[in-house]
């Protein structure tokens, strides 16, 4: 999986609604994507990355961890299910059920079921108070009361702060239906997994990387040595952040200074930049390093590459045009580093 590890890549996303640029984003990089003025190995000591001790916290990925990410994927690709009467509700699962609402014994509107029943999940699906965790420890077939607190703040004011209780019938268990069937037709486009198997070791592997990703990244920025950094290489990176938020602005209509005041809570400009500050020094060492080991292993990106380092359908030609053909270059190489020292970990 192609994974860009560069701070505000979100700038992306607001091609098409940028202001004028005061400043190019490929203006400090060559046709190549490295620095124009400098070779990075010559700032950075120590870029052999082969034989890093990775904490164990960072190379576990419990069954845990696997299931809270099909858990979204089955959300945006809902298998069948079956429906189980017996057995005891856990936290997790998810549950049919019907309901009649009152307060001080008298039914409000929207708090009725209507007897058509309505599924929802523990732990996921959002209810007032701890309505849902109450059914934990309950059977399908059961009639029970809920006892809940609106909040003072609830959308509906002559409910808010009030005691409610929902008489609460539990019509059955749903277990989805997983099997090689489903992730056949539901996951191999867009996954490439055919198999239950290919499934949790697919996700287990993102996962990994995923891990090791933010791992070595902080590795980059606090375990390696530099030389002094070229300052105009964190004055970019105080560009790039500043040129974010003014593209944000002018999508939403509005000054920089009133998102900044607004959205940010800040009284400046120069408040924001200086409590950024020490990201630019990171993202300025993570780029430099970067660089360095792509100068070591001799990695190049040819043009015919750049769309497969971004989603389907990203219009490659106006990135091109916003931030030049050296910055997407630049990201790629990053890309290219990330994945070169994280697969070395995974076996």
């Amino acid at each position: 999986m192609k994974y860009i590890k560069i701070v505000l890549v979100s700038l992306l996303l607001l091609v098409g609604c940028s202001s004028e640029k005061e400043f190019s984003y490929s203006g400090i990089f060559s046709d190549e994507g490295f620095y124009k003025k400098y070779t990075a190995s010559e700032y950075v000591e120590s870029i052999d990355f082969s034989n890093l001790d990775i904490p164990d916290a960072v190379l576990n990925i419990t069954q845990e961890d696997i299931d809270k990410v099909l858990s979204s994927i089955f959300t945006y690709f809902p298998p069948e299910a079956k429906e189980i009467k017996e057995g005891v509700i856990k936290n997790g699962d998810t549950v049919n059920i019907d309901y009649v609402g009152s307060v001080d014994g008298v039914e409000f509107d929207g708090g009725n079921t209507q007897g058509n029943g309505t599924s929802v999940t523990i732990g996921v699906t959002s209810y007032i108070d701890d309505f849902l965790e109450q059914l934990i420890g309950h059977s399908p077939s059961e009639t029970i009361n809920i006892d809940v607190t609106f909040p003072d703040d609830y959308q509906e004011t002559t409910l808010q702060g009030k005691e409610a209780r929902f008489v609460t019938t539990i019509n059955y268990i749903e277990e989805p239906i997983i099997d090689d069937a489903y992730v056949k037709e539901n996951l191999s486009k867009d996954y490439q997994w055919t198999t239950v198997d290919e499934m949790n070791a697919g996700v287990k592997e993102q996962l990994l990387r995923a891990s090791l990703n933010d791992y070595i990244y902080t590795y980059m920025i606090d375990e390696v040595t530099y030389e002094d950094i070229p300052q105009d290489l964190i004055d970019f990176q105080k560009d790039v952040m500043v040129d974010y938020y003014t593209q944000y602005a002018a999508q939403s209509e509005i000054t920089l200074d009133e998102l900044i005041d607004q959205y940010l809570g800040l009284e400046s400009l120069d408040e924001l930049v200086e409590l950024e500050s020490e990201n630019f020094d990171a993202n300025a060492k993570y780029s430099l390093v970067s660089l360095a080991i792509a100068e070591k292993e001799g990695f190049t990106v040819s043009d015919d590459v750049i769309p497969d380092y971004f989603v389907e359908g990203t219009d490659i030609d106006a990135l091109k045009e916003e931030y030049g053909v050296a910055y997407l270059k630049h990201m790629i190489l990053c890309d290219m580093v990330m994945e070169h020292v994280v697969s070395q970990y995974i076996n």
